[in-house]
């Protein structure tokens, strides 16, 4: 799967989508768990 084959979300559409906060989304983003976002 390329870069371009996977979709992207910003936090709050994931938030929104996983029902987890988009501060705990950051939090775990800042613990290195989860991947920086791509800027765009």
């Amino acid at each position: 799967m390329t870069e371009q084959d996977k979709a992207t979300y910003t936090i709050d559409q994931l938030a929104a989508l996983s029902g987890v906060p988009s501060r705990t989304i950051r939090f775990y983003q800042s613990k290195g768990a989860l991947p920086a976002p791509v800027r765009r």
